[in-house]
């Protein structure tokens, strides 16, 4: 009971019912109060905002019958058309301020952006790094093409994750990966391997090291300040199959391209896809009557 009280979407729902609750209370009181300190509130509840907006327009229905009984009110009710445009603002700064919680507190899973990171030319500047090792300094040599003549696509260097200051996961791994290969990853259970594949794909942020990948238009960066461009020329197949029972096999596809940001040609992507897989004829069949 108390690991559900303190979960965060929990303590979200408390939050929200607490604020609502507060502004139900409150709201009755506020119509003495100044009005500057009003739209601040207008402001900070939507709930108020709400209220406000309707109380202003029952007003202003009344005021048409009897315009003295009722002007000494409106000395203290905010102004109608004010209150729609500090409404606007009010989303505009929640939509913003959302957006920059969600890129500086990503959780448990993810890469969180510095809180200055609006401030630092990496984010608006997409630039070609420098294969040199950051977080050891007296190892800085650059990177070199190891048993392969081809491209170098992925590059990990000292690579270390921490989980707690005594449970060490990953302990100064470094590799490369290569275009047009295969590579396998190898180890016994506990050794690290998942957690390496969570650093790549950016479900865990390293505690030191640095990995780089090329996007798909032949320059590396960075996974711990440019993830999100990455992922959009990146396919990652997880431990388990993450697929939905009551889609078909075409249906499932297509989910996937809209998730991936190609909705517009979700049609031909899947047509594509079943095509190479030789599954044209089972594309109206559901997920859970195939074969593992």
């Amino acid at each position: 009971m108390n690991a559900q009280l303190f979960d965060k979407s929990i303590r979200a729902v408390l939050g929200t019912l607490f604020m609502y609750a507060l502004s139900i209370f409150i709201f009755p009181f506020i119509i003495g109060w100044p009005t500057a300190i009003q739209y601040i509130l207008i402001f900070l509840s939507p709930f108020i905002a709400g209220y406000s907006t309707f109380q202003q327009a029952i007003l202003h229905e009344l005021a048409y019958k009897d315009v003295a009984l009722f002007q000494p009110i409106y000395r203290h009710v905010p102004i109608y058309f004010v209150t729609l445009i500090i409404m606007i603002v009010s989303c505009v700064f929640y939509w913003i301020l959302s957006w920059y919680l969600e890129k500086v507190l990503q959780g448990e899973y993810g890469i969180p952006l510095d809180w200055n990171f609006l401030f630092k030319r990496d984010y608006w500047r997409l630039e070609k790094v420098n294969h040199t090792i950051e977080a050891f300094p007296d190892l800085a040599v650059p990177l070199k093409r190891t048993h392969s003549n081809s491209t170098p696509i992925v590059h990990v260097d000292h690579l270390v994750k921490k989980f707690g200051p005594n449970k060490i996961a990953v302990d100064d791994v470094s590799f490369n990966l290569y275009e047009n290969q295969i590579t396998s990853l190898l180890g016994p259970d506990g050794s690290g391997k998942t957690t390496i594949f969570n650093c790549l794909i950016g479900i865990y942020r390293q505690t030191c090291g640095i990995i780089t990948i090329e996007s798909e238009d032949g320059r590396d960066f960075d996974t711990r300040t440019n993830m999100e461009i990455l992922r959009k020329s990146m396919g990652y197949c997880p431990q388990h199959d993450i697929l939905f029972n009551l889609l078909t096999i075409k249906e499932q596809i297509e989910f996937y391209a809209t998730a991936r940001g190609f909705g517009k040609n979700k049609q031909q992507i899947a047509s594509e896809i079943l095509r190479l897989v030789n599954l044209e004829e089972s594309q109206n069949l559901y997920c859970n009557t195939l074969s593992r």
